[in-house]
């Protein structure tokens, strides 16, 4: 589907035609692909997306904008630190919505800020963007 794997989902063939014409196993595949398609439309599908641990320095009069970005990329900041001049984020985000974040970081703070990211886990898709991913199948 989406470049994922699919897993936990058994499919049983009940019963096949095969003609005489053509070439049976690319027709038999062809109708597997769009049986399997309809079946994850009609399905209670639950898409997992990764989900990295964040960790961002800053300077302190940049936290704003930072910490309001960060909100706009559903993020979820867990810890605020403040170490003199710099303040240390620590959060959950999507990787999904962190592509071109380093550009945005240095626009927001005027190249001053640093962030790196690691892979926690994997977690359900909000279903508010899951029907959007299902409208694309």
């Amino acid at each position: 589907m989406y470049g994922y794997p699919v897993v936990d989902v058994a499919i049983t063939l009940v019963r096949a035609r095969i003609g005489d014409q053509g070439q049976p196993e690319i027709a038999l595949n062809s109708a597997a692909t769009l049986a399997f398609r309809e079946a994850l439309r009609r399905a209670e599908i639950q898409v997992l997306e990764p989900i990295m641990k964040l960790e961002i320095r800053t300077p302190e009069e940049h936290l704003g904008a930072v910490v309001k970005n960060l909100g706009s990329r559903r993020a979820v900041v867990e810890e605020t630190r403040f170490l003199r001049s710099i303040v240390l984020v620590r959060g959950t985000v999507p990787l999904s919505e962190m592509f071109g974040y380093s550009t945005t970081l240095r626009s927001l703070s005027q190249g001053r800020a640093s962030f790196n990211m690691e892979p926690l886990d994997y977690r359900p898709v909000p279903p508010s963007l899951l029907a959007a991913l299902v409208q694309k199948i």
